[in-house]
């Protein structure tokens, strides 16, 4: 049996597109989501103006589901630089995925 993973990367905004490329070319074949997210409690200084203000800071993050040695392999890239802008990754156990297609529509 296959033991399963989600890959979670968290990049700014700016880098979304080049992060986009790197995964497709990395895990080809590979389905990935990405949504933009706030992140709360952010450490002070690497923060704009408008970041302080508003008390957030706007990341993009993706998440991979595929098998855990891969995932932990593009997660030890990413530690040693794979890509040249910073990069927030975790690699977190998947216990169930699934999917469900009804059958007959209901009303």
């Amino acid at each position: 049996m296959t033991t399963m993973a989600v890959l979670q990367v968290s990049v700014q905004p700016e880098h979304e597109e080049q992060m986009v490329d790197y995964l497709i070319q990395a895990l080809p074949g590979v389905r990935f989501s990405s949504q933009m997210i706030s992140l709360h409690g952010q450490p002070e200084g690497g923060l704009s103006l408008r970041e302080q203000v508003l008390g957030t800071t706007r990341r993009c993050l993706f998440s991979v589901q595929a098998e855990a040695a891969e995932l932990q392999a593009l997660a030890a890239g990413l530690a040693q630089g794979a890509v040249s802008f910073p990069v927030e990754y975790r690699v977190l156990p998947l216990l169930l995925a699934g999917q469900y297609t009804p059958t007959t529509q209901r009303d």
